[in-house]
């Protein structure tokens, strides 16, 4: 993988929390501050920066004038292998530069915005104590409903620095031991009698019920699920825990919602999570059959990539839950939905890492709880799993605390984490590598008479999308069409600020954008478009009659693609 040498100068399997991300950021930014820009798009709950990287040559255009991808790290806080990955892909971009065609060409030509932890305050909560976090953010929220917040969170009740699962033995107990392995637990079955037994109740982690309502750890730190509270589906949390009291309650989405927004470049967003080698796109709640068949054959071309780079398959979160045997919505109001159906943008959420690997380094997804546990004691040791010890609980009398130790389960270890963060960082860059790219092919002026010329300029999209990125994005309005316009050039001499007049042009409509009128090409199609049910033509030509009042000067196309990028060209108007 390009970038792969350089990237070895950082111990990869060492989680950054958030001093070494907003470090190494600060650092990184200011040792290729000629392609990066480090700020923050605004504060956690807590008060801490969300770190925003912009990674763009300059010398070849202002960042919001090239086709960007999004990508951000962090949106669920025990998921510390996005942050990883996200690092991974912004230091191999910056060490790539001027030495890898690839990286170079892209950064030139487009723009990267990169958020490694927009949930930072949870993230703190993971790797600075021995919980393992809810995904959530830290405002106070009261998960029970009893009026208090915050007030049953989880305990390290053994004292040992580990927070585990604890199993208590109950003739009513919903889960056994597994008999063919004694470190696992099952769901009991139906038809299993007493000689099935002995039944335990399980508890996903240690605690006391702090409150003594009878349940133990039900309102921990926190308890709203940014990635549950996106506007798009949002369902009220009758229908779905942590979906939080109204969409974008929580302040980091609002900051992240803010950021897209004042970005309208932005085509394409990568949002990391873990875990299960998988790639999550749109949607949740309808199957494919009623996505715009385009989009789906840009998403299932994009999709193949992935699937190349990672063994692991292409899934929306509705296919996976029916997967699981449920009717109903999985993951409704989520980021990627948003992006899609809100403001038709490819969004994609890729689950990082399974195990165990086989002697030909490919992740085993549907491995057993036990084939998990032997692969990852040969590969790290035994503190990996912790086996089943007995503790006095001081309300549940004799329990049993095991179970895994953190970062495992869904989080790699070792050389494994550099590895995953390098086959996610080629599918991200090939994504970045399919927005759309706008080129002035021909751009000439003839003159008619002293003050009248016949601009003509023709633009093409050499990019794999076409400038609308989606079809999506033309139902919901949220795209304009290639606009054209031309203005007095720099240096054109006294009268200049008087401009120019359009008395005349072919090629598009005319129309307005900003105050200024021009012409609208409409979209162009990419080299992808090929392959889709629509086809658009990649190039268009515009010609412009136009006065110029200030005499023989020069004027400045201008042509706005918004997801597309921005282009400039100056012409020389001819002399006599």
């Amino acid at each position: 993988f390009p970038g792969r040498i350089q990237a070895q100068q950082v111990d990869w399997s060492t989680y950054m929390d958030y001093a070494a991300v907003s470090d190494n950021v600060q650092r990184w930014t200011q040792t290729h501050a000629e392609i990066a820009r480090l700020q923050s798009m605004g504060k956690s709950h807590e008060g801490r920066d969300l770190w925003v990287v912009t990674v763009t040559n300059r010398a070849t255009g202002a960042p919001e004038d090239k086709p960007a991808l999004y990508v951000e790290g962090g949106m669920d806080s025990d998921e510390i292998m996005t942050t990883q990955a996200a690092m991974y892909l912004l230091h191999t971009v910056l060490n790539g530069y001027g030495r890898d065609a690839t990286i170079t060409d892209l950064v030139d030509t487009r723009t990267l915005y990169l958020a490694p932890n927009i949930i930072p305050d949870q993230s703190e909560n993971y790797h600075q104590t021995p919980k393992r976090v809810r995904d959530s953010t830290t405002r106070p929220y009261d998960n029970d409903a009893d009026g208090v917040l915050d007030e049953d969170d989880m305990e390290d009740v053994d004292g040992d620095g580990r927070i585990l699962q604890m199993r208590v033995e109950d003739a009513q107990g919903a889960f056994k031991v597994d008999p063919e392995d004694a470190r696992v637990m099952l769901p009991r079955r139906p038809a299993d009698g007493a000689d099935a037994g002995p039944f335990y109740r399980l508890y996903s982690s240690e605690g006391i019920d702090n409150d003594e309502d009878g349940r133990f750890n039900e309102d921990p730190v926190g308890g709203v699920d940014p990635n549950r509270n996106w506007p798009a589906h949002w369902v009220q949390e009758y229908q779905q825990s942590w979906a939080g009291p109204y969409p974008l309650s929580e302040v980091e989405n609002r900051n992240v919602i803010r950021f897209y927004m004042e970005h309208p470049n932005i085509g394409s967003v990568v949002d990391l999570h873990t875990s299960g080698n998988l790639l999550y796109r749109p949607s949740s709640v309808y199957p494919d059959e009623e996505m715009d068949l385009t989009d789906l054959t840009f998403y299932r071309a994009m999709g193949q990539r992935y699937v190349e780079l990672t063994d692991g398959p292409v899934l929306t979160p509705l296919e996976r839950a029916r997967s699981r045997g449920a009717r109903g919505v999985y993951g409704s109001g989520i980021m990627i939905d948003w992006l899609y159906d809100h403001r038709g943008v490819f969004s994609f959420a890729p689950e990082l890492w399974a195990f165990p690997v086989d002697d030909h380094g490919v992740e085993q997804r549907d491995a057993s709880e036990s084939e998990q546990i032997d692969w990852a004691e040969e590969q790290f040791g035994p503190d990996v799993w912790i086996e089943w010890k007995r503790f006095h609980h001081a309300q549940l009398g004799d329990v049993e605390l095991g179970g895994w130790s953190k970062p495992m389960p869904n989080n790699p270890m070792g050389p494994h984490v550099e590895r995953i963060a390098s086959e996610i960082g080629q599918w991200m860059i090939h994504v970045w590598g399919r927005l759309p790219r706008l080129e002035i092919a021909e751009a000439q002026a003839e003159r008619i008479d002293e003050r009248t010329f016949k601009v003509r300029v023709t633009v093409t999209n050499t990019g794999f999308m076409s400038t609308n990125v989606t079809e999506r994005a033309l139902t919901v309005g949220s795209t304009h069409p290639v606009f054209l316009s031309v203005r007095a050039g720099a240096g054109a001499g006294a009268g200049a600020d008087a401009g120019i007049r359009i008395i005349a042009m072919a090629g598009g409509e005319k129309g307005f954008r900003n105050g200024t009128t021009g012409l609208n090409l409409g979209h162009l199609g990419g080299w992808g478009s090929t392959r889709t049910a629509i086809s658009r033509a990649r190039s268009a030509t515009a010609e412009l009659l136009i006065v110029h009042e200030s005499g023989p000067a020069r004027v400045e196309v201008v042509v706005d693609g918004q997801r597309a990028g921005k282009l400039r060209r100056t012409i020389e108007l001819p002399r006599r």
